[in-house]
């Protein structure tokens, strides 16, 4: 009975996963992109708790599981809402996923390696924007002919 009901539910779910995996496949690299960073992260972090001498428990691991299937749950629902809406919710969700976690790790490192690399980024793009506003002066450009 047990053989008869698995092989007959197989072939389903395996066209549910193939289903699945052509579906929600604008949103694979995103999802790629924030497991990455959730596992430098989770990396870091095990560092960084090493490094303060406070133990590593289950806790640190069941948060970053429930981070990564939220995070995945999160995407999968805004792969869905963007085909029926028109807005990019997967890059507008991935990118504020990113600066989560990207700011995260940058704690991180700043823990372990005493350089804040967040405030060195932020003062680089403040200057690179700086120059960029002083080139683009609307009397410099040139004119029309």
């Amino acid at each position: 009975m047990k053989t008869e009901t698995l092989s007959t539910v197989t072939p389903y779910m395996f066209k549910f996963l193939v289903f699945c995996q052509l579906y929600f496949s604008a949103a694979n690299e995103t999802i790629a992109v924030i497991m990455v960073l959730v596992v430098i992260d989770f990396i870091t972090g095990n560092i960084k708790a090493i490094k303060l001498k406070e133990s590593i428990t289950s806790k640190l691991w069941r948060r970053t599981f429930g981070k990564i299937i939220g995070y995945i749950f999160g995407i999968l629902v805004s792969t869905i809402v963007e085909s029926y809406s028109g807005i990019p919710l997967i890059k507008i969700l991935g990118l504020f996923v990113v600066s989560i976690e990207t700011k995260s790790i940058f704690e991180n490192l700043y823990v372990i390696s005493g350089v804040d690399l967040w405030a060195a980024l932020k003062d680089k793009l403040s200057a690179l924007s700086s120059k960029e506003s002083l080139m683009i002066n609307p009397e410099d450009k040139p004119k029309p002919e």
